[in-house]
Formats: structure tokens, sequence, C-alpha cells
């Protein structure tokens, strides 16, 4: 769930950077909780652990976390070595929300995207490397997109 979304006082429309928000999240937590795609890793006995209790605490607990991983400039996930490979992905969707959420956005500005910084154009940019190597799109139209950028 979107980080905005947890506040009791949010009445807004549900967006599609509100789903865009939650696959970051869904990534944050497998490559953070999980030493192998279905195994969970030893250290989630302590729920000490920074995102150990996500799965299980209210909306308030969420946003206030959720805070911390959205709003800072500085963002390493604590991946696991299983899918490190994956903290340039998270680190690059980070920032994309956190530029699309300064404060000097001039109007009009497009609540759907935040601005453009956070579209499914944007998310297919980031993606579409993994280790420095291009991976394989199937859609004609994001073909289109990604060949400039091989």
């Amino acid at each position: 769930m979107a980080h905005e979304q947890h506040s009791f006082a949010w009445k807004g429309l549900h967006r599609y950077r509100h789903d865009l928000e939650s696959i970051f999240y869904v990534m944050l937590l497998l490559v953070c909780l999980y030493s192998q795609p279905n195994e969970k890793a030893l250290h989630l006995e302590d729920n000490d652990y920074e995102f150990g209790e996500w799965h299980w605490r209210d909306d308030r607990f969420l946003r206030d976390k959720k805070s911390t991983v959205v709003h800072p400039a500085l963002f390493t996930p604590p991946a696991t070595s299983f899918f490190i490979g994956s903290i340039l992905w998270l680190t690059e969707l980070q920032e994309s929300k956190q530029e699309a959420s300064q404060p000097d956005k001039l109007p009009p500005f497009d609540l759907e995207t935040l601005g453009g910084y956070f579209s499914y154009e944007q998310i297919a940019m980031i993606l579409h490397m993994f280790n420095n190597e291009q991976l394989p799109t199937h859609g004609l139209e994001w073909q289109k997109i990604l060949k400039p950028l091989s």
C-alpha cells in the first residue's frame, strides 16, 4: 500500500502511482527479508529487524516507517546476499519517488505520475537493466521506448 494511503485523513483517489509504490514495497520486503525467493532469512526471528514487523503492524506504524524509506536523501536497503543485485533497482525507484515528492513543483503538476517522476515509463527505464545486463522486453510498446537506452 502506498505511503500516503496509510493516513486516516487520506480521502484522495486511488492512482496508478499508488500501485507502483506498492510494488516498490513488495520488492523491498522480498530483498530484505528473504535469503532466497521461497526462504525467509534467518534473522527474521528477531522482530527488531528493520522490516520484520511490516507484515502485521497497523496503518500508523506503516505510515511512519514508510516515510523513513520514501523521504531520505540517501537510501540503501539492507538486501540479503541473494538479492544484492536488486539494490540498484530499489535505490533508483526510491530516488524517483523522493524527487517527485519535492515541494518546489509548480502547477500544473500531474498527480497521476507525480510530475512524470513515478510513471510506468520511468519504472520500465529503471527495471530494464539488472546487474548491468539488459533484460528482455516482450511488449512492442516497451521495446520502442527502451530501444534507445540499450
